[in-house]
């Protein structure tokens, strides 16, 4: 099944505009076949991790990818606290 994303929210930022890149990445076709979400969520997981740190936290602290339902993947904007501030957007599965 090939992945479609959905953008929920935006703000202009370092680590937001890398994680929307992130995203986009993702879910373009590529020669590695179809990802399903889970292959979705370790990729973002890992690349994520990848981006340098630009201010006393690091992207991984801000922003958490969560599946629900085994249906879609939603990837959470975190405030200071680490509690969920808004949703970025959301990954589907589509036919």
């Amino acid at each position: 099944m090939a992945l479609k994303v959905t953008f929920k929210s935006e703000r202009k930022g370092y680590y937001e505009s890398q994680v929307r890149h992130i995203l986009k990445v993702l879910v373009a076709p590529n020669s590695m076949g179809e990802k399903s979400i889970y292959d979705a969520k370790r990729i973002f997981d890992f690349d994520i991790s990848m981006i340098p740190k630009k201010s006393t936290g690091t992207a991984e602290l801000f922003y958490k990818a969560v599946i629900v339902a085994n249906k879609q993947l939603e990837v959470y904007h975190l405030n200071a606290v680490g509690n969920i501030d808004r949703v970025i957007a959301v990954v589907n599965e589509v036919n």
